[in-house]
């Protein structure tokens, strides 16, 4: 399986560390994204520091991207590849 760099909290309240993860295929109504730009927005900062909200880990957080579409899931009509997001 591909994998790509992200930014993950490998458990409740650590310290981010970047690290290779498996990189998903996307499902019906998704897409997947290139990130060429990405930032942490104080709530992501909220959630590793205090370890409120997410129950799982290792964690991935952050929505705040920028980049590519490389693939589309199945029934995806607004998005296509190549197009910037």
């Amino acid at each position: 399986m591909p994998e790509h760099q992200a930014l993950v909290i490998p458990e409740k309240q650590a310290p981010f560390v970047v690290k290779s993860v498996p990189t998903p295929k996307p499902g019906p109504g998704e897409f997947l994204v290139k990130v060429e730009s990405a930032a942490l927005a104080p709530f992501d900062w909220a959630v590793q520091s205090l370890g409120i909200i997410v129950e799982d880990y290792p964690a991935i957080l952050g929505e705040d991207i920028a980049g590519t579409v490389v693939e589309v899931g199945e029934g995806v009509t607004r998005f296509k590849k190549g197009d910037r997001v």
